[in-house]
């Protein structure tokens, strides 16, 4: 919010760059609200316009996922632990389009019921949980000290 009232004095318009990423329901909602101007980049010029996106057959369309995030986690960092992040990224990503295939669930918000808010909810808690122990291991240099560092 500093950045964008600074610019705004200044006279440019910055976008938004996160929309509230820890309370996405899913990886794929995550990556949404998360680093938009990265992400749109990737998806735009890397799995898209480089690698053909979902163009190119389903299992193509898993792969090229999983080397967009590899090259995201490249991006953050020129160490392995950032590749991996990366790799487990793109993974994720893969396995929830794929268990999305076919089937009737959405990735945004749908109110049916008080049942719906406590899928939510949960969808919510799984998905940050799991971007947590993700983002510990970005933190980490060896994988070793992952552990103790996330049990704090």
């Amino acid at each position: 919010m500093i950045a964008k009232g600074c610019g705004k004095l200044l006279g440019v318009t910055l976008v938004d760059n996160f929309m509230q990423p820890y309370l996405a329901s899913n990886i794929t909602d995550f990556w949404r609200r998360w680093h938009i101007s990265l992400s749109s980049w990737l998806r735009d010029y890397v799995y898209i316009w480089w690698l053909g996106g979902n163009r190119k057959g389903e299992a193509r369309t898993y792969v090229n996922l999983i080397i967009t995030m590899l090259l995201g986690g490249l991006w953050h960092g020129a160490n392995w632990s950032f590749v991996v992040w990366g790799g487990i990224h793109g993974v994720a990503l893969a396995l929830h389009k794929w268990f999305l295939k076919g089937s009737k669930l959405t990735t945004t918000f749908v109110y049916n019921g008080a049942g719906s808010i406590l899928t939510y909810v949960s969808n919510a808690l799984i998905t940050y949980i799991i971007v947590l122990l993700h983002g510990c291991s970005s933190v980490r240099r060896t994988w070793r000290r992952l552990w103790p560092f996330c049990s704090r």
